[in-house]
């Protein structure tokens, strides 16, 4: 794995983060880069960073990821996720449907499941967890995507570079109609994190190590200006089709997954 060393790259020793359980997550296994293929050439890119908040191939990730191979709503490739495991070993899931809302850059997606090649069980992944306790101007927050990652490709072989880091910041001003009608129409903040390109989808802690937004843009000629999205505003979001405990099919909202537990929040 390359490292490398980036305006605004923070030490990682200084933070952590925690899953559904409490305990302390290694956050390779709950956030991970995505790729996208394309369908000519067969090559593969780094478009982005998602994180799970599903057992079972649930994540949230910027709209404008997927948008990135679905110009105006045509899929042009497959998009998939690499899924690191605690062995460092990497499944590379493919993304099976996504459900947003147009005037939105928050987008929960469903992904394949990969099953042991031995044992045949399902293989779950590590997931985070959700805060939607109020925010105020001047909280200390930090995020963990896959900026300047590299990916190189011919179609037929691929040489993947994943380079993760943290990056720090605080919470500058509150956008609760959004920040305009066309690019962040969604409720929003504004930080001071120096995020780089990459980390667009990637998770944004609060202090305390839980999610509190989404990395949707960054101003690029002030780096340490991005705009993280919020959650709460999807709580209606229909995630349709879906099965939860291997229970039949059936359509939920996000706010009804929170609550039989399938997305783990402080409350």
């Amino acid at each position: 794995m390359r490292r490398e060393k980036l305006a605004g790259e923070i030490n990682n020793k200084e933070y952590q983060t925690v899953t559904d359980t409490g305990k302390i997550a290694k956050l390779s296994e709950g956030v991970a880069p995505i790729l996208a293929q394309d369908i000519e050439s067969h090559k593969f890119r780094f478009v982005g960073t998602g994180f799970f908040i599903g057992h079972e191939g649930l994540m949230i990730t910027a709209k404008h990821v997927l948008d990135d191979v679905r110009p105006k709503g045509k899929v042009i490739g497959p998009i998939g996720v690499c899924h690191m495991m605690e062995d460092d070993r990497f499944y590379l899931r493919n993304i099976k449907r996504s459900f947003e809302y147009k005037n939105s850059d928050v987008s929960i997606v469903i992904l394949d499941k990969p099953k042991h090649k031995v044992t045949g069980e399902t293989l779950k992944n590590k997931v985070v967890k959700l805060s939607f306790d109020d925010c105020q101007v001047g909280d200390d927050v930090c995020t963990f995507a896959y900026p300047k990652s590299v990916v190189q490709s011919d179609g037929k072989e691929h040489l993947m570079e994943f380079s993760p880091a943290f990056f720090e910041g605080k919470l500058v001003e509150e956008y609760p109609d959004g920040r305009d009608s066309t690019m962040l129409p969604n409720p929003c903040w504004q930080t001071d994190m120096h995020i780089h390109g990459g980390a667009s989808g990637g998770p944004v802690f609060n202090s305390q190590g839980h999610v509190v937004g989404i990395n949707s843009t960054s101003l690029i000629v002030d780096t340490s200006c991005s705009f993280i999205s919020t959650i709460y505003h999807i709580m209606n979001l229909k995630i349709k089709n879906i099965s939860v405990n291997n229970s039949k099919a059936k359509d939920y909202s996000f706010e009804e997954l929170i609550r039989i537990g399938v997305i783990s929040t402080t409350k």
